[in-house]
């Protein structure tokens, strides 16, 4: 699972049932340090994306001969949620199954190199949530060349002064939890840029060694960016509680590495919000210097 802990594993099971489809068992934590750190008592839709992540991963290792020291990285994802009132935490855990199409896939040399894989994820006789993702597989070595000559041609200054980006409290994110806080408060006069703060020693988004910030911090910045974004922007007679909110759908492309060394930044590029202030649409960027990591487009919406 590319892990460390196995409190961050939470694929049970897989199952190779025909041609290119395959099931997955998980089991979601109804306790985590990360995703139970949330004003609503539900899992976290970004958990469900987590699974499917996860869900990829080992099954490139079991059935596509994808090498144990091959890297293997994100190149989008795209997730629906079947229903605005999310899986409540109950008194058991979740015991989830994920359906995996993989309509497109690149083999060389019998392993995966490039792969579309399309996810049905449920519980019981209910779908939780549609997702469909890309991802790459490349030896270290091919990956370690492609790094290296990526580094030296990025130009990575500061392009922002964030010198008054002030922290944010945990309760303006919908977190209790200082530590789960990956963003810094807007600086800009328009309240639309994000620098971000990054923390390799958080257990769950840092579980082990990597030379960049991973797919999984950067959709957790464009996450709270857009939630901060817009709350602050929704009339105050008409301001709904942080907790009735919940994602509905994310899209995200990764378009190149985040480096370590120097700031991430998120800006908004718009908001779109209903007229009864029910849904909001917001769409992001993540830049670094002069390079853009990645665009996110998350809809929200309000009970």
């Amino acid at each position: 699972m590319h892990k460390s802990s196995i409190h961050e594993v939470f694929i049970t099971d897989t199952r190779h049932v025909g041609a290119d489809l395959f099931m997955a068992a998980a089991q979601l934590p109804r306790q985590h340090a990360l995703y139970s750190d949330r004003a609503r008592n539900s899992y976290d839709p970004l958990l469900i994306a987590e699974v499917c992540r996860q869900a990829a991963i080992v099954m490139a290792h079991q059935y596509f001969n994808v090498p144990m020291g091959w890297l293997l990285l994100a190149d989008k994802v795209d997730m629906k949620v079947s229903t605005k009132d999310f899986l409540v935490v109950g008194r058991r855990p979740a015991n989830v199954s994920v359906s995996v199409r993989v309509p497109h896939k690149l083999v060389k040399t019998d392993a995966l190199v490039e792969a579309v894989l399309v996810y049905v994820v449920g519980l019981d006789d209910r779908v939780l949530a549609h997702v469909r993702a890309e991802m790459k597989g490349m030896p270290r070595s091919v990956y370690a060349l492609m790094r290296e000559i990526n580094k030296s041609n990025k130009n990575i200054s500061n392009p922002f002064d964030s010198l008054d980006a002030e922290e944010l409290a945990p309760s303006s994110l919908g977190r209790y939890d200082r530590r789960n806080v990956v963003i810094n408060d807007s600086f800009d006069d328009e309240g639309r840029i994000y620098p971000a703060r990054i923390n390799r020693d958080h257990p769950g988004l840092f579980d082990h060694e990597v030379d960049h910030v991973s797919a999984v911090v950067l959709a957790e910045i464009c996450r709270q960016a857009s939630f901060r974004h817009f709350t602050q922007g929704v009339p105050t007679r008409k301001q709904k509680r942080f907790a009735d909110w919940e994602i509905v759908r994310f899209r995200m492309d990764f378009t190149d590495f985040a480096e370590f060394e120097a700031p991430i930044y998120c800006r908004v590029a718009s908001v779109d919000m209903s007229e009864q202030n029910k849904e909001v649409d917001v769409a992001l960027e993540l830049v670094q210097g002069s390079a853009t990591l990645g665009r996110a487009d998350i809809l929200w919406a309000c009970e």
